[in-house]
Parts: structure tokens; C-alpha cells; sequence
């Protein structure tokens, strides 16, 4: 058995990296994230943008599905999936809107109303003529809404039909869904 001794040993093979070697390889990381990080943040507008555009989608789908209804069984209310919705001039009233599509459990009332998973608000304005008639508008929670003083720009509303355009009162007027897709710093909350 040969006995070493450590003192006097040569190591010639040493593992591991030198101190410039690091260095060299934390400033290349460096650059890349710099370069990155607009990019990624470029995605999160994009992704707020597609989310609006999805909720605009589903307001148009639930409104044509709640008139579609109203027509077949005609009355002040509709009842989908086992829930119950109020409708004026056969379409959604404004208030249910966050509720028919999912954001909230409840009917909304007058003000600001978080989204069930805090993602989303929804701001209700109630019409000065009559408790059914308003506009509903639905932003990202992490922007400011049309009506804050510094107002966002990423948003979708729906306005009753009553409320859409000002025609004779006998005459039924769909519903007004408008969105505003400039998802970007200006109005972020």
C-alpha cells in the first residue's frame, strides 16, 4: 500500500473555474437580461390586450345568447343555466353582465366591483332615468378605468341597449360593446 503525502502531492488536475471565468459569464448574463426584460414586458401587454379582447368576445357571445333566449321566452328576466338575468328590449341589462360571463357571483351594484379571482374590475354606472338601464365597464385590475383621473386604456364596456343610441323609445335598440385596446404603462395603476 503506497502512502501519500499531502503536503508534497502535485495536483495537476484542478477542477472548478477561475474568478475572471465567473466574471466574464455574470456580465454576459447580464446583457441578456437587460435586452430581455423589454421583450418579456412587450408579452404582458400583448397578454392584457388578447384578455380584453377574450371578455369582448364573451360579451358579445352573452348578449346574442341572452337575446336569443328572450326571443324563444319573452319576459323581464331569462333564465340560463339555472340562473336567473334580467333584460331590457330583449338584451342583458348592463348591471348582470360581470355575472353572466363569469367575473362576478352577483348582480352589480352602482361603483367598483372586483372580479371573483382579482384579476378584473368591473365598474358599473347606473342610468340617472331608471335602476335597469347603465354601462359596465371591465378593465385589468392593474389599470386604471376610463373614469379615474389618470384614465386607462385597456378596457371593454357595454352600455344597455336603452342606453346605446338615441332613438324613439319604441323602438328596440341593441346594445353598444366598445373596446379600448392600447394596453401599455400609460393608465396602469
Amino acid at each position: 500500500m503506497r502512502v501519500v503525502n499531502m503536503k508534497t502531492a502535485n495536483f495537476k488536475q484542478q477542477k472548478g473555474f477561475t474568478l475572471i471565468e465567473l466574471i466574464i459569464v455574470i456580465i454576459i448574463l447580464g446583457i441578456l437580461a437587460v435586452t430581455a426584460a423589454p421583450k418579456f414586458l412587450d408579452i404582458q401587454d400583448d397578454a392584457q390586450q388578447s384578455a380584453i379582447s377574450g371578455i369582448n368576445g364573451a360579451l358579445r357571445s352573452a348578449s346574442q345568447i341572452a337575446h336569443s333566449a328572450n326571443l324563444v321566452n319573452s319576459g323581464a328576466t331569462i333564465s340560463l343555466e339555472g340562473a336567473t338575468y334580467d333584460v331590457v328590449d330583449t338584451y342583458l341589462v348592463a348591471d348582470e353582465i360581470c355575472r353572466i360571463i363569469g367575473l362576478t357571483d352577483s348582480v352589480l351594484a352602482a361603483g367598483v366591483t372586483t372580479s371573483s379571482d382579482g384579476q378584473y374590475i368591473c365598474e358599473y354606472e347606473a342610468d340617472a332615468g331608471s335602476d335597469d338601464e347603465g354601462r359596465t365597464t371591465i378593465y385589468p385590475s392593474n389599470y386604471n378605468g376610463p373614469n379615474a383621473t389618470t384614465p386607462g386604456n385597456c378596457f371593454v364596456q357595454y352600455t344597455d341597449a336603452d342606453n346605446a343610441t338615441t332613438t324613439p323609445s319604441d323602438s328596440v335598440t341593441t346594445p353598444v360593446i366598445t373596446q379600448t385596446l392600447t394596453c401599455d404603462d400609460v393608465g396602469a395603476a
